[in-house]
């Protein structure tokens, strides 16, 4: 029976011997592998980004432009629908009872900055 045992775990053992061979030669193989792979990519010419990027930058420059040139000042309109948003969505939030703690927010700066 000691010898079936002994046997037994002996043969375990070049098994696992084999395997982490074979994982050992596999996975050498493959980083041979990626590093030629990695090689080559670093050899071959680099895309040139020089007129992409110019191109990016034309594009936002219009934009930023035209947004610009269409801006108008806000008439009274705009100031009394922004009061009357304000007012809705105080009504809002104490339907919902939320209610926001600017109080605790600025204890809570205060601290932080006392504290430095």
């Amino acid at each position: 029976m000691s010898d079936f045992l002994i046997f037994g775990v002996l043969s375990v053992q070049i098994v696992m011997f084999v395997v982490g061979l074979w994982a050992f030669f596999t996975l050498s193989q493959n980083l041979r592998d990626s590093e030629s792979r990695l090689n080559a990519v670093a050899e071959s010419p680099t895309l040139d980004l020089g007129p992409i990027v110019a191109t990016l930058t034309e594009t936002m420059e219009d934009i930023v432009a035209d947004t610009l040139a269409n801006l108008e000042p806000p008439r009274a309109i705009d100031h009394v629908f922004g009061a009357v948003a304000q007012m809705i969505q105080a009504r809002t939030m104490n339907m919902m009872n939320v209610v926001p703690s600017l109080g605790e927010a600025v204890e809570s700066v205060v601290e932080t900055i006392q504290g430095d």
